[in-house]
């Protein structure tokens, strides 16, 4: 931050005081004071972090840098050991659920979640299924496939967050793959799309109508299943969990060349 004589003036940590990286960017955090009168007060006391430099789609309209660059108002204390309290809980909390949300998710579509969740699906959410299933790719990566992508008897794939190209063959031993009479089935109907995941009318699917085809049929499911336990099985099934499901069930020289 640069120094503004009339609203803040930077301070030392009192000695054994310890203050959390920033939980955005990873750069230190810095104690602050904020007044508008400095001689006659109140001076309030800030931890903010010390990352302004230029980064993200910024124009310079409002405070560049980090997030927490210039905190919002909450972070602002009377007290320093306030301060550095509240920023240090909001580091670890905010730390913890990013902890949380990269932990491997353990759980398993079973053959009778599929069918059951297969079953209530639209046809283009059973296409979208199908091609993750076959692709073994990212949900994102699977939307963005179109016809065009077939060259030379395979489909060709650019992984989007690792950039990684794959080739996926259609045809094996002179017999259509799995994913070769997928393509078939999807070309042969009335209204073709340039994607291969697309609705009856030809619009491709985006994430959120994905998202909100699959949270139908979920719900579908659940309602229409008989036993409890299947029920909170299909609850628990994600979209994403189709990809660990191709890895599992797959034959291991197939998926090594996909994932």
């Amino acid at each position: 931050m640069k120094e503004d004589e009339e609203l803040y003036k930077k301070a030392d940590l009192p000695a054994g005081m310890h203050v959390e990286p920033c939980p955005v960017c990873r750069a230190d955090a810095e104690l602050w004071q904020y007044s508008t009168d400095f001689k006659n007060g109140p001076i309030d006391k800030v931890v903010m972090c010390s990352n302004g430099d230029r980064f993200g789609p910024q124009d310079g309209a409002m405070n560049e840098g980090c997030l927490l660059y210039m905190p919002p108002p909450d972070f602002y204390r009377g007290r320093i050991v306030e301060a550095v309290t509240f920023w240090n809980e909001y580091a670890k909390a905010l730390n913890a659920q990013r902890r949380e949300r990269e932990k491997p998710r353990d759980y398993y579509a079973d053959d009778a979640v599929w069918a059951a969740v297969y079953a209530a699906a639209c046809v283009e959410l059973q296409d979208a299924m199908d091609l993750n299933y076959l692709t073994g790719q990212r949900p994102a990566d699977v939307l963005k496939m179109r016809f065009a992508d077939i060259k030379d008897g395979a489909l060709e794939v650019q992984q989007g967050k690792t950039t990684k190209k794959l080739r996926i063959l259609l045809e094996s031993g002179g017999q259509r793959t799995g994913l070769g009479r997928l393509i078939d089935r999807v070309r042969w109907r009335a209204v073709s799309s340039l994607f291969i995941v697309a609705t009856p009318a030809g619009r491709p699917l985006s994430r959120w109508t994905l998202r909100t085809r699959f949270d139908a049929a979920r719900r579908a499911a659940a309602e229409q299943a008989g036993d409890g336990d299947l029920a909170e099985r299909i609850r628990r099934f994600q979209f994403r969990d189709i990809r660990p499901k191709a890895a599992s069930e797959l034959p291991v020289e197939h998926t090594s060349r996909l994932l």
